[in-house]
């Protein structure tokens, strides 16, 4: 995912009221500036976000401008609910983030784990089978990244790599206006 200002692995922007839930992002994420999240850019205004993943492999920007970093989240404006949610340790983020990262979660629980700890199951609509991301009726290969274990943020100083990869993610997402269903595949 490549876009502008508070950008996000699934979501731009939130705001007044939404809720996102049960989603995850395994693709790359960059941004110009502003909140760039794994998940979510900038969350805005009494939102919650439950029960999802950042399991991206770099979360970056292409300016020096202000920019707040996250595995899960860049940035939180106002009040949320922020309960249950991880974060991939190996992905790259630009030294000194300070988002919204959730629990760390390993190459290694990722694939002993296809619910990813509980969080998506086949009550909530999806399809897990260890050693795959979850799926809507079947199970998804893992990416490239989440195939070994990856290493932790380059030490400070060090210049992360430009975003490439693929990778899969799912959300439900609704309340308010908000609403929306959709499954993406990004190149």
């Amino acid at each position: 995912m490549t876009g502008g200002n508070s950008i996000g692995g699934l979501v731009e922007s939130i705001s007044n009221g939404c809720s996102v839930t049960n989603c995850y992002a395994a693709g790359a994420v960059s941004g110009i500036s502003g909140a760039i999240g794994g998940l979510v850019g900038a969350v805005i205004n009494n939102n919650s976000i439950n029960d999802c993943a950042g399991l991206n492999p770099i979360v970056t920007s292409t300016s020096g401008g202000y920019t707040s970093f996250g595995r899960v989240t860049g940035d939180i404006h106002a009040m949320i609910t922020f309960t249950n949610n991880a974060g991939f340790v190996g992905i790259i983020l630009p030294a000194g983030a300070t988002g919204h990262n959730g629990a760390d979660i390993t190459t290694a629980a990722i694939k002993a784990d296809g619910s990813l700890g509980g969080r998506f199951t086949t009550a909530n609509g999806w399809t897990v089978e260890n050693g795959k991301l979850p799926g809507f009726g079947a199970a998804v290969a893992l990416p490239e990244h989440l195939k070994q274990e990856a290493p932790l943020n380059p030490p400070k100083g060090e210049k992360t790599p430009s975003p490439q990869g693929e990778g899969w993610g799912g959300a439900s997402i609704g309340a308010q206006g908000c609403g929306a269903f959709f499954v993406v595949k990004f190149q």
